[in-house]
């Protein structure tokens, strides 16, 4: 299925919502970059949601410009997993993804396994909605022949719902809201933030892949700690004190050229 990078997510239950908050409202959704100042452009694109979270990157798009899924496809997935018309509630694929087998799998099984895993993943880790336990159905056509579904987009789906959720957070705290509901992966953009940013000598190797394995609570705490950049007891808290790293060690990938560091992308060999 090419989604292993999902069996290396550390098992972190606590994040700043702030710093979260904060990155996601500096955002730039046309250029898919989060930009704090001239210093800190950092661009992302399809190929950076894979190497942080190691998901599929194909060339199928997982869902047509309409957003249309076609009832029968729709249809038949319910009929998977018993779902009636009208449900959203998550909790019947959990319980097949998790049913355990005291013999080999069937095609049929097999299928369902690889079709509820992937909506489990978009339901809590890449394109999370505002409400708990419920999936979405806007990219199940991706999802209508079980084999197929490594082709697709996923990185591209991820990177653009994340702009969505980015946008919303920007409209609220630009309507006088302090406080924001957060969507979107957003251990992504957390991994993919810090993990370019330069700590001088606590600089984590690149090599790893995906990126997302390589960083604990404590790394990504403590890289929060030095990010700060307004004095201890402000609120709200300003972010962005560390600079990018150089582009001989940094983790954008991207294509011809990076705004931070004006210089060219290097190869993601």
């Amino acid at each position: 299925m090419e989604f292993g990078g999902l069996l290396e997510l550390p098992k972190i239950t606590r994040t700043d919502r702030h710093f979260l908050m904060s990155i996601l409202s500096h955002i730039d959704k046309e250029a898919s970059s989060i930009t704090i100042d001239h210093k800190r452009d950092m661009q992302f694109f399809d190929e950076d949601v894979k190497l942080v979270i190691g998901i599929p990157c194909g060339t199928a798009p997982v869902r047509p410009p309409d957003h249309a899924v076609p009832e029968a496809v729709v249809t038949q997935i319910r009929e998977m997993f018993g779902i009636g018309p009208g449900e959203h509630s998550i909790l019947p694929i959990i319980e097949a993804v998790k049913q355990t087998y005291g013999r080999p799998m069937t095609t049929h099984e097999k299928n369902r396994f690889k079709v509820g895993l992937v909506i489990c993943a978009c339901t809590y880790l890449l394109a999370p909605t505002m409400k708990n336990d419920y999936f979405c159905t806007d990219y199940w056509g991706a999802l209508a022949t079980a084999e197929l579904i490594h082709m697709h987009n996923w990185c591209r789906y991820t990177r653009e719902e994340l702009l969505v959720a980015a946008k919303r957070v920007k409209a609220d705290l630009l309507g006088g809201r302090l406080k924001s509901n957060l969507s979107g992966c957003l251990p992504f953009v957390q991994v993919f933030y810090i993990d370019n940013l330069d700590v001088g000598e606590q600089n984590i190797d690149h090599t790893a892949r995906p990126r997302v394995k390589a960083y604990s609570y404590a790394a990504i705490r403590s890289i929060i700690e030095k990010d700060i950049k307004s004095r201890k007891g402000d609120y709200p808290v300003i972010y962005g004190r560390l600079l990018v790293r150089t582009s001989s060690r940094c983790l954008l990938s991207q294509k011809p050229y990076n705004k931070a560091t004006g210089s060219k992308h290097i190869s993601r060999s």
